[in-house]
């Protein structure tokens, strides 16, 4: 067993490293350029408001969501993985600086859709927020016998999980 980081991935809103066998590290990406940028397509395409509600029904909490992404993912991730400790998701062991930082749990990743993918109370909930049944896929970890959703950080989702759980 050595130490250090054995891989790294770059995601939309944070960044991923994974510190050992067991354990990743989501450190948040503040990305404003990419804000700028998306602002200015959906202003031309005259989507803004349309987009806004993607995030939350208030424009100025949709808008802070946008901007704060990466923070707000790893903060309702561990807030969720305290509130609901046997959810169908992957625990999370620590959050720093009131989620700049977070420690997770690590499994192994699920490169086939079986009947534990399926069946899990998320999978049609990620099929449809990323567009297909692989790209979903990619958001899902064997843990063990159990499959869990590794990210849960697009707000959409995280009111369905909400909801769901609730």
């Amino acid at each position: 067993m050595g130490g250090g980081i054995t891989m790294i991935a770059w995601g939309t809103t944070r960044v991923v490293l994974s510190i050992s066998e067991s354990m990743v590290v989501k450190i948040v990406r503040p990305r404003p350029l990419r804000m700028i940028q998306r602002l200015l397509l959906h202003t031309r395409r005259q989507q803004v408001g349309e987009q806004l509600q993607k995030f939350d029904g208030s424009p100025v909490r949709a808008v802070l969501k946008y901007v704060f992404a990466g923070w707000y993912a790893n903060r309702q991730e561990w807030l969720l993985s305290q509130s609901y400790p046997n959810a169908p998701i992957a625990r999370v062991t620590h959050c720093w600086c009131g989620g700049l930082l977070l420690v997770q749990q690590r499994g192994v990743a699920v490169t086939v859709v079986d009947s534990f993918v399926v069946n899990h109370p998320l999978w049609p909930d990620m099929v449809e927020e990323s567009g297909s049944a692989e790209r979903a896929l990619t958001q899902f970890a064997r843990f063990g016998k159990r499959v869990l959703l590794v990210d849960l950080g697009w707000p959409p989702l995280l009111q369905r999980f909400a909801l769901r759980m609730g």
